[in-house]
């Protein structure tokens, strides 16, 4: 673990939404807490706030947090950074849609980064391409039949359970 990790408590919260806090207002009433618990944190920003800091701040907001996203009001030409992995889903695939929707709506730049830990279908392609391995055993995909053509010869590799139940990879 490095030093240099910041603590949790530094970092900067952006409250829910307005509708969110017309919700907690009610529910509170009720005596239900919802959220609320961080909106007097000194590391917690309204979206009004963020708004007008715009030029001084960078927010992580998932695809979930778009309603927020509009209440900050973007300044036109404000980029959105999609840090996920590309759609491989019909569901997946919907909620791009939806949020290039959002982007375009809010007059923002998106761009694509993927950060899943795993290479993208492409860099995959292109890798297999440049160093022309003799077999390719897909493993954790969900197409291993995507890479017939791109490499000479494609091992599928089948998960196994053992009698004592461990799982062996077996070809």
């Amino acid at each position: 673990m490095s030093s240099q990790r910041s603590n949790w408590r530094e970092r900067l919260f952006v409250n829910p939404s307005r509708m969110e806090l017309e919700l907690a207002a009610k529910l509170e009433s009720s005596g239900i807490q919802y959220q609320t618990q961080f909106i007097n944190e000194s590391n917690c920003m309204k979206a009004e706030e963020l708004s007008e800091k715009q030029d001084e701040v960078v927010a992580c907001l998932g695809y979930f947090d778009m309603n927020v996203v509009a209440d900050i009001r973007p300044n036109p030409g404000s980029l959105y950074v999609h840090s996920s992995s590309e759609p491989y889903n019909e569901e997946m695939i919907l909620d791009t849609k939806r949020l290039q929707n959002w982007i375009s709506f809010l007059k923002m730049k998106l761009s694509q980064s993927h950060a899943s830990g795993h290479a993208s279908g492409n860099d995959i392609t292109r890798m297999i391409r440049r160093i022309k391995p003799k077999s390719v055993f897909p493993i954790h995909t969900e197409f291993p039949g995507s890479f017939e053509g791109i490499a000479k010869r494609v091992v599928t590799v089948e998960p196994a359970i053992s009698p004592s139940g461990t799982i062996r990879v077996g070809l």
